[in-house]
C-alpha cells in the first residue's frame, strides 16, 4: 500500500496492513491493544492482525494470527475492524502476559471491559489462563490492619522511622503517616478501589492532600505480598527526599 500526501498519523501502518489483506483481517493481540489505548505502542512493532480468511496469506511488516473469532469478539474504532477489549486481552494473555495488569487496569478505567466479562474469560480454554488468572483474581485477600501490620514490620526490619498510623491530616484519615517527611502511604484494596466512585474519591482525596504539602505513595495488597523488598525500597526513597522538615531516617 502507498499513502500519497500527508497523511501519516498513528493509525496509518495499522490502516495499511489491513487494506494490503483486502480487508480479510482485524487489528489483534498487542495492535489492537494499542489501538483501544490500553497499552503504549512501542516504535518498530510488527503490526499484528488476525485473519478472517484462512487462505489469507500474510504481508512483509505484518505479524498475522490465525484463531477463530465469534462476531462478539469484532469491533470498529477509528473506522478499523479489531478485536474487541475483552478478546484483546485473552489474546495478550498467551502472548505478553508480564504486560496483563497493566492492560485490564487501563481497560476497565477506561470502562472498556466490566468485571464480568474479565471472569468469562478464566473459563474459557486457552493458553495464558494461568497470567489471566492472576491478574484478574490475584488480590491478596488481606485486611486492612493485616495490611498496616506487614508493611510496618518491613519498615521496621529496614530500620526506617516509624509513622503514625490512621491518623488526620489535611481532614484526611490516612493510614501511614510521616509528619516530619511530608509522606502519605494509603492502601489500595482491590475490593474497596475498584469502582468508578472510588477512583474520582481517590483522586480528589490525593489532590487535597497534595494541595496541603503531602507526597502521597499508594501501595496495593498485591505489591505488599508479592514485591516487599521493592516496596519497602520505594518507601525509604521517598523518606531519604526532603520534606518540611527533614528528620534522620533512624528511629
Amino acid at each position: 500500500m502507498y499513502a500519497v500526501g500527508a497523511l501519516e498519523s498513528d493509525l496509518t501502518a495499522a490502516a495499511g496492513s489491513i487494506l494490503a489483506l483486502d480487508g480479510r483481517a482485524v487489528l489483534s493481540h498487542r495492535t489492537a491493544a494499542t489501538t483501544w489505548g490500553i497499552v503504549p505502542a512501542r516504535p518498530g512493532d510488527p503490526i499484528q492482525v488476525t485473519l478472517l480468511d484462512a487462505r489469507s496469506n500474510g504481508r512483509l511488516g505484518v505479524e498475522v494470527h490465525r484463531q477463530a473469532l465469534e462476531t462478539k469478539d469484532i469491533r470498529t474504532r477509528h473506522d478499523l475492524q479489531l478485536t474487541a477489549p475483552a478478546r484483546t486481552i485473552r489474546d495478550l494473555a498467551a502472548t505478553v502476559p508480564h504486560e496483563l495488569d497493566h492492560a485490564i487496569n487501563e481497560a476497565q478505567i477506561r470502562r472498556l471491559v466490566t468485571p464480568r466479562e474479565l471472569r468469562n474469560l478464566l473459563a474459557l480454554p486457552q493458553s495464558g489462563v494461568r497470567a489471566l488468572r492472576d491478574a484478574i483474581d490475584g488480590e491478596p485477600q488481606m485486611t486492612r490492619s493485616e495490611a498496616e501490620r506487614k508493611l510496618l514490620s518491613l519498615i521496621k526490619q529496614a530500620g526506617l522511622p516509624t509513622p503514625r498510623t490512621n491518623v488526620k491530616v489535611a481532614g484526611h484519615e490516612v493510614d501511614l503517616h510521616w509528619p516530619h517527611h511530608d509522606l502519605v502511604v494509603e492502601f489500595d484494596g482491590w475490593t474497596y478501589h475498584s469502582t468508578r466512585a472510588a477512583f474520582e474519591r481517590d483522586r480528589r482525596r490525593d489532590a487535597e492532600l497534595q494541595l496541603a504539602g503531602q507526597r502521597v505513595m499508594r501501595v496495593t495488597h498485591r505489591q505488599l505480598s508479592g514485591e516487599p523488598i521493592p516496596l519497602i525500597a520505594r518507601c525509604a526513597a521517598a523518606l531519604a527526599a526532603p520534606g518540611r522538615a527533614p528528620a534522620p531516617l533512624v528511629n
